[in-house]
C-alpha cells in the first residue's frame, strides 16, 4: 500500500469537506434509544435544517448549499410525502444520510422518487445520518418492527456506499453507541456496542480489508434471514450508490451469498444534471434521487444486469496498471472539476493489485487520471454537438470496450428520459 497516495488524498478531504449547520440543532430531531439504536428520529418532530460550506474549504468556501424542513411519523421514522394511489405493496428503505434524505424536503426524498415510479408501494424511510447495516439488523429484530410488518409483501432495500463497510467496522469518527457484530462459532454474534474511543482518521475504500468485506456481508445475509421469517414475501435488494468504490468487490460478495444487488455504480448522473446532482457535500439532490429511482425503474422492467463490468483483478505489469488506471478514469462522472481524491482512491485500489516489481509515480498516474478523465469530457462534448467524425477518431485512441460502455450510458440509456423532467427549478 502506497502510504503517500493515502495521505494525499485524505488531507485533500480534510481541507475542503468542512461544513456548519446553521439550522435547528440535533436536539430538535434526534431521540437515543429506539430498538437498541443510539439515535433515530425523534416521534413526530419537524426541524428546519440549513447547511454552509465553511469559508476556509478549498472550494466554494461560504456558499449555502441547502435548506430543508424534515418531518418525522409517529415512531421517528423520516416521513415520505404519499402519492394517491391503491397501495397494495410496501417499500421499506434503510441507509444513512443519503437515503434519509439530508437537505431535502419530504417530497424529494429517494424513497418519494421510488413511489412515484412504483405508485402502487407504500414507502416507509428508516434512514438515518451515519446509519449503517448494523442499525438496519436491530430495527428488523425488534418486536415493533416485526408486528407492523408481518406477512407483508414488499421489498426491503439497503442503500449502500463505502460508508456502510466503515460503520459496520467501527472505522468513523461517529461510531459511539454504533452495534458492533463479530462472528463467532461460526455465527453472527452481537457482541455489544462500540465505545467513544476515538477514530478521527478517514477510513478510504483502498485501505478495506477482506474481514472488512466478510463482516459486511455476514451482517446481510443475516438481514435477509430475520426478513424472511417476518414475511416470505419481502424481498431484500441492495442498492449499491455511483461513487461506491468497493462495489467492485462487495457486488460479486453479496451475489455469492444469495442478495439481490442493484449496482448503479456507473450510473452517470452528472451527464445529465451537472451540477444539479449533488449538494456541495456530497448528498444528492432531488434530481439524482428521480433519476437513480428512473433507472432503478428501466433495469427491473427491463430485466438488465446489473453486474460490474470491471474489477480489480491481479495485475502483474506496470502496463496493466496503466491501462486500468485509463479505463477506470475515462468511466469518471465528468465533474466540473477533476476529482483528485476519487482519483487517488481508485489508484490505490489498482496498486494493491499490482504485485510487479517496477516503482510508479503517483503524480504521473493522477495526470494519466486527469487526461483519461478529460477524454471522457471531450466524448461527451462531441456526442453532444453530433460531432461524430470527431468522437469516431477520439476512440481509434481507446479500447472497444470503452466504446461500447460509452455507447450504452450515453446513447441507448438516454432514450428513456424526457429532459423537461428533469428542468433546474430552484
Amino acid at each position: 500500500m502506497n502510504n503517500d497516495i493515502n495521505s494525499d488524498v485524505k488531507e485533500y478531504i480534510k481541507n475542503n469537506n468542512i461544513f456548519i449547520d446553521t439550522g435547528d440543532s440535533f436536539d430538535v430531531w434526534l431521540s437515543v434509544g429506539v430498538n437498541g439504536i443510539t439515535s433515530f428520529g425523534k416521534p413526530n418532530a419537524i426541524a428546519n435544517i440549513k447547511k454552509e460550506k465553511h469559508i476556509d474549504s478549498i472550494q466554494y468556501g461560504g456558499e449555502v448549499m441547502y435548506e430543508a424542513t424534515y418531518t418525522f411519523d409517529s415512531k421517528g421514522r423520516r416521513n415520505t410525502t404519499n402519492i394517491k394511489h391503491k397501495k397494495t405493496k410496501k417499500a421499506i428503505f434503510f441507509g444513512d444520510s443519503i437515503l434519509f434524505g439530508e437537505g431535502l424536503n419530504d417530497n424529494k426524498t429517494f424513497p418519494y422518487y421510488y413511489q412515484y415510479f412504483n405508485p402502487e408501494y407504500k414507502p416507509y424511510n428508516y434512514g438515518f445520518p451515519g446509519h449503517g447495516p448494523g442499525q438496519m439488523l436491530l430495527q428488523i429484530q425488534s418486536d415493533e418492527f416485526k408486528k407492523e410488518f408481518k406477512d407483508t409483501e414488499g421489498e426491503v432495500f439497503f442503500v449502500f456506499r463505502d460508508d456502510a463497510i466503515k460503520n459496520i467496522t467501527g472505522k468513523v469518527f461517529w461510531k459511539n453507541g454504533y452495534p458492533k457484530f463479530k462472528k463467532v462459532d461460526n455465527k453472527l454474534t452481537h457482541i455489544g456496542f462500540f465505545d467513544d474511543t476515538p477514530y478521527d482518521d478517514i477510513y478510504l475504500p483502498s485501505e478495506f480489508t477482506d474481514e472488512d468485506y466478510s463482516l459486511t456481508v455476514d451482517v446481510f445475509s443475516e438481514i435477509k434471514s430475520e426478513l424472511k421469517k417476518i414475511s416470505s414475501t419481502l424481498n431484500f435488494t441492495v442498492i449499491i450508490l455511483p461513487l461506491t468504490f468497493s462495489n467492485f468487490k462487495i457486488h460479486r460478495l453479496l451475489n455469492e451469498a444469495n442478495i439481490n444487488v442493484c449496482n448503479l455504480f456507473h450510473v452517470d448522473t452528472e451527464s445529465y444534471l451537472g451540477d444539479a446532482t449533488r449538494f456541495l457535500d456530497g448528498a444528492p439532490t432531488k434530481f439524482m434521487n428521480k433519476f437513480l429511482n428512473q433507472r432503478m425503474y428501466y433495469y427491473k422492467t427491463n430485466n438488465i444486469d446489473t453486474e460490474p463490468i470491471i474489477s480489480f483483478d491481479e495485475i502483474n505489469t506496470l502496463d496493466d496498471v496503466y491501462k486500468k488506471i485509463k479505463t477506470h478514469s475515462f468511466l469518471m462522472s465528468p465533474m466540473n472539476d477533476f476529482p483528485r481524491d476519487d482519483a487517488g482512491v481508485v489508484i490505490e485500489m489498482i496498486l494493491n493489485q499490482y504485485n510487479g516489481s517496477v516503482e510508479v509515480d503517483y503524480e504521473e498516474l493522477i495526470s494519466l487520471s486527469e487526461e483519461f478523465f478529460n477524454k471522457k469530457k471531450k466524448a461527451l462534448y462531441f456526442l453532444n454537438e453530433n460531432k461524430n467524425g470527431e468522437l469516431n477518431e477520439l476512440f481509434k485512441e481507446l479500447d472497444s470496450f470503452l466504446y461500447d460502455m460509452f455507447k450504452k450510458e450515453y446513447i441507448e440509456f438516454k432514450k428513456i428520459y424526457e429532459p423537461s423532467e428533469y428542468i433546474i427549478d430552484e
